[in-house]
């Protein structure tokens, strides 16, 4: 269980590295164009955002599976698909989705 456990904060890690690569041009941030300094702080944001999502997931799945769900656990799923998918700092931020 501990094999698993670490070889999912590893993957969890690496993709989040990953998205935080390629989130900025896939969700269109205007920092692509920016100076050096917004597209850092565009990545740093969205490795943290990937990473959150992640980590709930994680949560999710070696503490809290297989227990009745509480309200908690239905954000915390949430909070882990937009994390992962990479809104999370967009929802954050622009406090919702906007058109």
């Amino acid at each position: 269980m501990v094999y698993l456990k670490v070889s999912f904060a590893i993957l969890a890690v690496l993709i989040s590295i990953i998205a935080a690569r390629h989130m900025v041009g896939i969700h269109g941030a205007k920092a692509v164009g920016g100076n050096k300094e917004e597209i850092i702080h565009d990545y740093i944001l969205n490795f943290l955002g990937s990473l959150l999502g992640w980590f709930s997931l994680y949560f999710l799945i070696f503490f809290r599976l297989g227990q009745s769900l509480e309200i908690t656990d239905l954000i915390l799923i949430l909070v882990a698909y937009v994390g992962i998918t990479g809104y999370l700092p967009h929802i954050i931020i622009n406090k919702g989705f906007k058109p």
